[in-house]
């Protein structure tokens, strides 16, 4: 427990100020002493008064002395007393009003620090209410945050889904590019042979129209010769008669038969060749099945 400055230090640097002939406050005595506080040596200064207005009583007993001395010394004595006890309130207006200053600081510093605590508490319960809009802030995006999560990992299994369908119809896509085509090498490859297959059959036809039309000129050429040299016979001229009329029979048989086989032949390509390759529309094959007359 810390002790105060002791009372008799204090008396007795009190007595060193007043026989400086000052007088005694607080301050000179505190500077006097070098230590203490303003409030314990007030107090001891004010029972140092009261202790000196005692012991200058007691100084007033004096020995017997004439009666003009001791008038003139009690005169002087009631000044002194005076003098002191107006000094005594001076000084303690002065600590009083030293106390008076230092209380309204105290008041003052306890009001700013009223102030401040009441700011501190205002900014604290700000404090809290942004501290607890920021909670619900944060719960908040949490779940939207979780709510996205749940909503990508959807995305990513319906994407992983339509991956998989994507790969899946791919493969049968390219399956299915691949039957049409091997489907139309092979078209490809019947339509070529039934060509050259329809070709040779043509091309035999119009060797046997060829030669019975050959044939069908030769009996003419004969018949005109032999006309042209009247000296054919009557039966010689029947015979030749009959010789091209039965060239001229086979000269059409050989033409429908060739028409049929061309029809025949025709008709399959038809319908598995494009109208472009119909060899009955070609000009080659129309003037082949078509016999020229002389």
């Amino acid at each position: 427990m810390t002790v105060g400055v002791p009372e008799t230090e204090v008396f007795a640097a009190a007595d060193r100020v007043l026989a400086r002939g000052e007088r005694p406050t607080v301050d000179r005595v505190r500077a006097e002493l070098g230590r203490g506080s303003p409030a314990r040596v007030s107090q001891l200064l004010d029972a140092w008064w009261n202790a000196l207005a005692q012991r200058m009583a007691g100084q007033a007993q004096l020995p017997d002395l004439p009666a003009e001395v001791s008038r003139a010394f009690a005169a002087v004595w009631q000044t002194a007393c005076a003098e002191g006890e107006r000094a005594a309130q001076a000084g303690l207006s002065e600590h009083r009003s030293t106390l008076d200053a230092q209380v309204s600081s105290a008041r003052t510093a306890q009001q700013q620090a009223e102030e401040a605590r009441d700011r501190a508490l205002q900014e604290a319960a700000s404090a809290r209410d942004a501290h607890s809009l920021v909670s619900c802030r944060l719960t908040d995006l949490t779940a939207l945050i979780e709510t996205q999560r749940l909503q990508i990992i959807g995305l990513e299994r319906e994407a992983t889904t339509l991956r998989t369908e994507v790969s899946r119809q791919t493969a049968m896509f390219e399956d299915t590019r691949s039957a049409l085509d091997a489907a139309r090498r092979a078209a490809d490859d019947e339509r070529a042979r039934l060509t050259g297959h329809i070709q040779a059959v043509e091309n035999r036809a119009n060797i046997e129209i060829d030669r019975a039309r050959e044939e069908a000129k030769n009996v003419r050429r004969e018949l005109i010769a032999a006309q042209r040299a009247h000296h054919i016979s009557a039966k010689d001229l029947q015979s030749t008669s009959s010789a091209l009329q039965a060239a001229q029979k086979r000269l059409a048989a050989a033409e429908a038969r060739a028409e049929a086989l061309t029809v025949r032949l025709t008709a399959p390509r038809t319908r598995k060749a494009p109208p472009h390759a119909t060899p009955q529309g070609t000009p080659q094959a129309k003037a082949k099945r078509s016999p020229t007359r002389a």
